[in-house]
């Protein structure tokens, strides 16, 4: 189907969501909701159905693991109530790790909002009852308003999955960690369904895979390997500083 084809390949063209738009993201969702963008980019790139399921079993905040036991879906025929469900397949039932600096997060969270602290409450549910589930299209269409604010209308929530894997390899984790936290035993759909180029960081792999095979005396390669360094300096100062910022900030 050539439509399939171009839009399979608009999604693979599609940059993954940047820090500064998931902070701009986060302040147009309500308190209540916030935290499911943060699990879904952070912690095993939770499915929007797997982030409505969360109970307060599933998050062992000493351990720093997250399980994913459910999905909030409508059945079979996806016509009946929001119910509790099996994970959309049996390796989606996973146990993924917990960013230490996330676990704040999640404490306020489930302090503000889950006032019944028993195993079964739902992390995220109705404001009206705390066992009512909150229906994933409620998260959908919170996210749907803001990305048109932040200027981004082609992402959905699932990007935030997508940029989980993408980034989780570029920040040198394994296809085989990237496929344990997002559930799939199958490498081509990791790959062909949740890796993006990210052009700059495929350029940099690419010339430094020059210079370990090239000879280091050649001044082009030599010229290359400083301008690259010089960029990572550039970056990591920046970063630096806007930690710094922060730091003051709060002081």
């Amino acid at each position: 189907n050539p439509q399939q084809l171009i839009e399979h390949k608009q999604r693979r063209d599609q940059p993954p969501v940047t820090a500064d738009e998931i902070n701009r993201l986060a302040t147009l969702f309500p308190d209540c909701q916030r935290l499911a963008l943060s699990l879904s980019l952070l912690v095993g790139g939770l499915r929007i159905g797997e982030v409505c399921a969360l109970q307060l079993r599933d998050i062992d905040l000493e351990n720093l693991q997250l399980h994913v036991r459910h999905s909030v879906n409508r059945g079979p025929d996806d016509r009946g109530k929001y119910r509790l469900c099996e994970p959309k397949t049996k390796s989606s039932k996973r146990v993924v790790p917990i960013p230490k600096p996330l676990a704040p997060l999640i404490e306020d969270h489930i302090s503000r909002f889950c006032k019944d602290r028993k195993p079964d409450t739902m992390l995220f549910h109705s404001t009206m009852l705390d066992d009512w589930l909150l229906p994933p299209t409620t998260i959908e269409r919170t996210f749907r308003m803001a990305r048109e604010k932040i200027g981004r209308p082609d992402i959905t929530f699932h990007s935030l999955r997508v940029t989980h894997a993408t980034m989780l390899v570029l920040e040198g984790g394994t296809m085989r960690e990237t496929m344990d936290d997002l559930g799939h035993t199958s490498l081509t759909v990791a790959v062909d369904s949740y890796q993006r180029i990210v052009r700059g960081h495929h350029r940099d792999t690419v010339e430094l895979l020059a210079y370990r095979y090239m000879p280091s005396n050649y001044p082009t390669v030599i010229r290359t390997v400083i301008d690259q360094k010089e960029r990572q300096i550039d970056k990591l100062r920046s970063e630096v500083d806007r930690l710094r910022k922060i730091l003051q900030e709060k002081n």
